[in-house]
């Protein structure tokens, strides 16, 4: 009996927990994945982890409970024909139901041409080259972000670098070429030399190409192919001596992220200072968790390597696995495993949140905008910025530490060296008494200058050189300083030089950093008034009538208000009596002291908002009118220039300025033209006047003006005459792109409004012609603010007042007078009954009102109703 409990026993513990496990084993379907990788490098090995990452956790988290993945691995060893050799192999022989790889795009058309034919989905998570195109191989599927748009990334890291050209050095086959020509494309009227390097070139060629372009400093030299071939041509160009300051290197993406993957500490020794563009990926939490997880495992299987920063193919092979095991999953519970052509279209309508972002699959890859990173291969701090389709490159840190400027040496540039003090504010040059070495320079010019310079990608050394000579005397006027520059006795001339078409022919000048106009300066003499009606122009007419509308307005408003505290007053009052009130409350109420007509709150608070606009527009007009009557005493001496060349008057200009080449194509004679060279010898040519020696008129740029009449006030500007000038800027050498880069820098300081800051602080409040010659009159604009506010306040007034009115009216006590009269024997009786309710619920008014009504109407008398509101208390009385 025993022994058969015993076997029972036995039987149950066999049936409870080993023949589930022998069913569940089994049920699991052996899903074959092939991977081909190039286990050689480093890129490869880590992608490895990566996946076997992916497949352990399906495996652990049990996300598929009805497969078994089976990874069968080979490596591509970077040589298409091994890789061709792997993919027969896991096809014919593995019989694999999906491939995952290659590494290299150089090895996918062949890998998916055997795929296709096969009918097995290629998984491929870095052939995001857009040269290879699946169009051909339906079964090819890119499980990365295409790199389309790399092109317009690398475009704008070389417009922002401002190099003197581009050289682009590429593995001379199909694959490398498209992303050459998008690239051309989007550098538009670059200086470009391309040069096509073989991958089977030996390491000679390299030297010799690269030593035909060596001469090509402070440019551009990109360069595109495979990992193996840009590691050769680095190693040239350290052996030539074209990895100094001199030259700026940039990698594309897939050899920037498979660089950063190596541990060839010597190719990053020879690679400083490289530049970079590689895929980026938003940092997040889960993405920092794996991150930790596969370096982990990384060391864990290669012991002999340091740890290294996983790249962005890491997580689109992680991805890539998932994709694959949720539609193997599918497959197999539609019971078709073996239907390629079922998992190509269920891996393609596979959508997840993965960890590299949303997955789901487009016509050309991974539905997702690729961004860039730039960063410097092989530095610890690498990262100087990112780029984006809509936003361009966002800058980490600037770029002046690896880039040098597209000059050698230290600048020499040239500065005037004698200034008036009373153009300080512009340009301030202090020297040694009877020396050429400067003690100081400064002013608005120099100011922008440095300020432009700073924005710069690059550090550039430069140095002030006064023109003048040994003894500190001037060297000539601007146009000498400017064909000096021109015969490159100097690398630039700044100061306050007006761009001209003469001057443009000898040197390049950037944007102008300062507007400018021509002009007339004149004194002012005395002139009797005339005008009875000068009181009106202060004022436009718009504005007067707005000032009348809202008197009445406001008066109106203050007599509704008020109307209420006296109503048996107001009602016997004619219409021409409440208009007198009107317009007496809006103008007398603002002037005095006490006003016993306002009694209310709520008309005092109207009253006191329209009292501070009354005195604004007073302030404000008598303001203007003093203005207008100081101007009116007094005229120009001159008013046009045609005036100036018919009287054939002297006419003052600033010395060494361009203006006397100007006046005399305006028609001035050289006679008639006397040079100036400071404030003083403006104010005394002036007050003598053309017929004591001195001039009739100043003709002089805007700047210069300002300033001037900022210490002058007897003189003005005669708005007939305004000639506009081009504008100051500063002259380089032709050939040099400083010019170019200073004014986009230029452009940068105006968008910023740091240029309006500068002019602010050191010259003030630049005012136009037309601004500094006339009075402006005052309108309606200029008081809106005010007009809404005592618009607003007097609306909201009269609304709340009726609103209280209508409340205070119903919970008031009602009273009820009735008064009955009787006539008997000719003579009137009058009996007068008086109910008062004091509730205000209306059922008890009415009530007692009805009680009493029916008693008079059985007294058959004539019954009066009269209502009044007046405190009361719930009784009836008898009169």
């Amino acid at each position: 009996m025993v022994n058969h409990l015993f076997f029972i026993s036995c039987l149950f513990l066999v049936n409870t927990f080993l023949v589930p496990h022998v069913i569940l084993a089994v049920s699991l379907v052996q899903v074959n994945i092939g991977v081909i990788l190039d286990l050689s490098s480093v890129a490869g090995k880590m992608s490895m982890t990566s996946i076997n990452l992916a497949v352990s956790d399906f495996h652990s988290k049990n996300v598929i409970r009805s497969a078994n993945l089976v990874l069968h691995v080979r490596d591509s060893k970077g040589d298409i024909v091994t890789a061709t050799a792997a993919a027969l192999d896991l096809l014919n022989s593995v019989k694999v139901h999906l491939i995952i790889g290659p590494l290299h795009s150089h090895e996918a058309p062949y890998i998916a041409a055997l795929a296709t034919t096969a009918h097995i989905p290629v998984l491929s998570f870095s052939a995001s080259d857009t040269s290879f195109s699946p169009s051909p191989f339906p079964f090819f599927i890119k499980t990365a972000p295409s790199d389309a748009t790399q092109s317009q990334a690398i475009a704008n890291l070389i417009s922002t670098i401002r190099t003197n050209g581009v050289v682009l050095i590429y593995e001379d086959s199909h694959q490398y070429a498209e992303l050459i020509s998008s690239t051309v494309k989007e550098l538009g009227d670059s200086k470009i030399h391309r040069i096509p390097i073989s991958s089977t070139i030996n390491d000679e060629h390299i030297y010799d190409n690269l030593v035909s372009v060596k001469g090509l400093k402070r440019h551009a030299f990109l360069v595109h192919s495979s990992v193996h071939l840009a590691s050769r041509i680095f190693d040239a160009a350290k052996v030539v001596g074209m990895l100094s300051d001199d030259y700026v290197w940039i990698t594309t993406e897939f050899i920037t992220s498979f660089l950063e993957s190596t541990v060839d500490s010597s190719l990053f020794g020879s690679m400083h200072g490289v530049l970079g563009v590689k895929a980026h990926i938003r940092p997040s939490k889960k993405v920092h968790q794996f991150e930790q997880r596969l370096r982990s495992e990384f060391v864990k299987e290669n012991i002999n390597h340091n740890t290294l920063q996983p790249t962005a193919y890491e997580l689109w092979a992680y991805d890539s696995v998932w994709a694959a095991a949720i539609a193997v999953n599918r497959t197999i519970e539609a019971n078709c495993i073996g239907d390629g052509e079922n998992l190509l279209e269920l891996i393609r309508n596979t959508e997840f949140e993965g960890i590299s972002g949303r997955f789901s699959i487009g016509k050309g890859g991974l539905n997702a905008s690729k961004d860039y990173e730039i960063v410097t291969v092989g530095e610890e701090d690498k990262r100087f910025g990112v780029w984006t389709n809509k936003k361009g490159i966002t800058w980490r840190r600037s770029l002046r530490s690896l880039l040098t400027a597209p000059v050698t040496g230290k600048l020499r540039i040239a500065i005037p060296g004698l200034t008036d003090s009373g153009f300080s504010s512009i340009l301030q040059v202090i020297r040694i008494n009877g020396t050429n070495h400067l003690l100081h320079v400064g002013g608005f010019v120099i100011e922008v200058f440095e300020a432009a310079v700073a924005l710069l990608p690059y550090s550039l050394e430069y140095e002030y050189v006064p023109f003048v000579d040994a003894q500190g005397n001037r060297l000539g006027d601007y146009n000498e300083l400017v064909r000096q520059v021109s015969l490159k006795q100097y690398d630039a001339a700044i100061g306050d030089i007006t761009i001209t078409a003469n001057r443009s022919s000898m040197v390049d000048f950037t944007q102008p950093y300062l507007d400018s106009n021509l002009l007339m300066l004149v004194p002012l003499v005395g002139k009797p008034r005339g005008n009875a009606w000068s009181f009106w122009l202060p004022w436009t007419w718009e504005l007067w009538l707005l000032v009348a509308a809202f008197c009445f307005f406001t008066g109106f408003v203050l007599w509704v208000l008020e109307s209420n505290t006296n109503e048996s007053s107001n009602s016997r009052q004619s219409l021409r009596r409440h208009l007198f009130n009107i317009f007496y409350l809006s103008l007398h109420s603002p002037l005095s002291n006490s006003n016993p007509e306002i009694t209310r709150d709520i008309s005092k608070i109207v009253l006191t908002v329209w009292t501070f606009v009354m005195f604004t527009l007073s302030a404000s007009y008598t303001a203007n009118l003093t203005t207008i009557f100081t101007n009116d005493r007094v005229k120009p001496t001159v008013t046009s220039i045609q005036e100036l060349i018919k009287n054939q008057d002297y006419v003052g200009y600033l010395q060494s300025s361009y203006d006397k080449g100007m006046l005399i194509n305006m028609g001035f004679k050289e006679s008639q033209l006397r040079p100036l060279a400071s404030f003083k010898e403006y104010n005394d040519a002036l007050t003598k006047g053309s017929k004591n020696g001195g001039v009739a008129a100043v003709i002089d740029e805007l700047p210069y003006v300002n300033l001037f009449l900022k210490k002058y006030s007897n003189y003005t500007i005669p708005s007939i005459f305004s000639h506009k000038a081009p504008g100051f800027g500063f002259a380089f050498q032709k050939g040099l792109p400083l010019a170019q880069h200073l004014s986009r820098a230029i452009l940068n300081l105006t968008e910023s409004g740091t240029l309006a800051k500068i002019q602010k602080n050191r010259l003030g409040y630049y005012s136009s012609s037309e601004e500094i010659s006339s009075t402006p009159r005052l309108n309606r604009t200029s008081f809106r603010g005010l007009f809404f506010i005592t618009g607003s306040v007097s609306i909201g007034a009269m609304f709340i007042a009726v609103v209280l009115d209508v409340i205070s009216k119903c919970q008031s006590p009602v009273a009820v007078r009735i008064k009955m009269y009787k006539h008997h024997s000719d003579i009137l009786v009058l009996n007068t009954f008086e109910i008062t309710c004091s509730s205000t619920r209306p059922s008890c008014c009415e009530f007692n009102i009805l009680r009493n009504l029916c008693q008079f109407q059985s007294m058959k008398s004539k019954v009066i109703l009269e209502v009044v509101f007046r405190p009361a208390t719930c009784q009836i009385r008898k009169k």
